[in-house]
């Protein structure tokens, strides 16, 4: 029987849902890209209800998601979520903009670091997975044709920083810790740009996966994003899995078509990684 709880204070979202004789324990650490700000449903829950239309073993799935943090924020604010389980699998999720030029990428390393280290402390058999985000839309402001120290040339500039500093983190902790499972990198944003996310608006291949701020994702985002999650936990395609009952009763506003559109995409990024 599942048990949810939710807390809701100032711009933190916090939602536990445990299951009973659960197989994997899965903690998302992050903000508003994780709690689903612009769409109807956090990552965590589409997840959940993925592995169960999956027909996985019922995760206990946990999520500590607080708008507009980073690392340093929850290395510092969320040790008694990191603590309260011996998680199977942590997923990480920083500030949007925090693995770029724009931002501080020493405070992508240095605290992703010590993140990692609290995790594997409380349970040395996690896998740590690293939650890489999508660029800005193509109209975003911070596109702005001309890379400077406030902006992106364009969503490729963008989509490559993050790309390099998520995989440059998980190989660092991968390699200083060798007697440890491997960190992984869950490449959402990979497969944002995979289904059509960052072409422009006017392209054939388009896909609106965002909200109307351009940043946050609407739900055809969380959607494709917990389909990544999905496709890296239990190394299985989510193809098909938005027609099952537990995915319905989402009511996420994503049609049938475009749902198989997002999943394909997520498997084949993935597929392509491993």
């Amino acid at each position: 029987m599942r048990r949810l709880r939710c807390l809701i204070a100032s711009s933190a979202l916090v939602c536990i849902t445990t299951w009973a004789q659960a197989e994997n324990k899965v903690l998302f650490i992050g903000n508003s890209y994780t709690f689903g700000a612009g769409g109807t449903q956090s990552v965590p829950d589409i997840f959940d209800a993925l592995a169960n239309a999956g027909g996985q073993e019922d995760p206990t799935t946990v999520m500590r998601a607080v708008g507009g943090k980073d690392y340093k924020f929850h290395y510092e604010n969320s040790s008694e979520f990191i603590q309260q389980e011996a998680w199977t699998h942590v997923i990480l999720q920083n500030y949007s903009t925090q693995p770029t030029h724009i931002k501080n990428t020493q405070d992508h390393f240095d605290y992703g670091t010590r993140l990692y280290q609290a995790i594997v402390a409380n349970n040395a058999d996690t896998q740590v997975m690293l939650y890489m985000t999508w660029a800005r839309a193509e109209a975003h402001s911070l596109i702005s044709g001309k890379s400077t120290p406030k902006s992106f040339a364009s969503t490729n500039e963008m989509l490559e920083e993050l790309r390099s500093n998520y995989y440059a983190l998980a190989e660092q902790l991968s390699k200083a810790n060798p007697d440890k499972l491997p960190t992984v990198v869950n490449p959402v944003g990979l497969a944002w740009k995979a289904a059509g996310g960052n072409l422009p608006a006017d392209a054939e291949r388009f896909i609106d996966l965002f909200d109307k701020d351009k940043h946050h994702g609407n739900d055809r985002g969380y959607y494709l994003s917990a389909c990544v999650h999905y496709a890296c936990i239990y190394q299985a395609s989510p193809e098909g899995l938005f027609t099952q009952p537990e995915v319905r009763a989402l009511e996420l506003k994503i049609s049938a078509e475009e749902a198989a559109l997002l999943e394909k995409a997520a498997w084949e990024t993935v597929s392509k990684q491993n």
